[in-house]
């Protein structure tokens, strides 16, 4: 049966609900990332709607007539396209996402991997699309999301350094992790050690949950790919760990 999208603004972990944790509703059409730009109310109610109608008032105010209110609807077939503004490259897409890992990328990009490839732009399409990836590489994760804030998505170190292992040789993935004393959450982390401008590395953090995982290049010339993932801990007191750990990958003699 195919699997039909909903318009669920949310994420799985809040039962598709707004969440905090992610920022503004999740639409294909997103503008200011769902916020109205207003105290009240916050977060925008039909995000295409909102994205249309603001466009609209943008081309009143560069003198271009626009003699109707904006609308939903599907566009005519003989529509002629007046322009066209290309995304940003997609190695820049995933260091803005992974750096300061942002969830509401990484939920509006779940989606669009569903549209793209699995026949319907929804987070259950986009996470099916990734779950049948990774288990060609011999991994058997469950994935729900594209954040990784729901308690239901599982995977084990040792599919996450296969992951990193096969991933390892790919400029854009690799580019779009956080280094480690210097840019996005663990810029202020392993700072003055070893690891430092060394490891490379993508951050996890839920209530008792915390995560580490990335590359290490070692002093000694070696490349070291590394997982680890913290259930029932304190996060704070598990980054010092994971710190001490990624110290010692990066002096690590081979």
């Amino acid at each position: 049966m195919p699997i039909r999208s909903r318009p669920f603004r949310g994420v799985p972990s809040s039962g598709f609900a707004l969440s905090s944790d992610v920022g503004g509703p999740l639409s294909a059409l997103t503008f200011n990332r769902g916020r109205t730009g207003r105290s009240a109310p916050y977060f925008q109610n039909r995000p295409a709607d909102f994205a249309a109608t603001f466009f609209a008032k943008q081309l009143r105010h560069l003198g271009v007539d626009v003699a109707r209110g904006a609308r939903r609807g599907r566009t005519a077939a003989a529509a002629v396209p007046v322009g066209a503004w290309r995304s940003t490259p997609l190695a820049d897409l995933l260091r803005q996402m992974n750096q300061p890992s942002d969830n509401f990328m990484a939920e509006t990009l779940i989606k669009v991997v569903g549209s793209r490839y699995g026949g319907a732009g929804s987070t259950a399409a986009g996470a099916q699309v990734a779950t049948d990836e990774l288990e060609e590489l011999g991994m058997s994760p469950r994935i729900v999301d594209g954040s990784g804030l729901s308690r239901s998505d599982r995977t084990s170190p040792s599919d996450v350094v296969t992951l990193l292992e096969e991933l390892q040789g790919d400029a854009a993935f690799t580019g779009s992790l956080a280094v480690a004393g210097r840019s996005g959450t663990i810029a202020g982390r392993m700072r003055g050690t070893a690891a430092q401008d060394r490891c490379r590395a993508k951050t996890g953090t839920l209530r008792d949950v915390s995560a580490l995982a990335g590359y290490c290049a070692t002093r000694f010339g070696g490349q070291v790919a590394f997982a680890f993932l913290m259930n029932y801990v304190n996060p704070w007191s598990a980054r010092v760990l994971q710190d001490r750990m990624a110290i010692a990958l990066a002096n690590y003699r081979p």
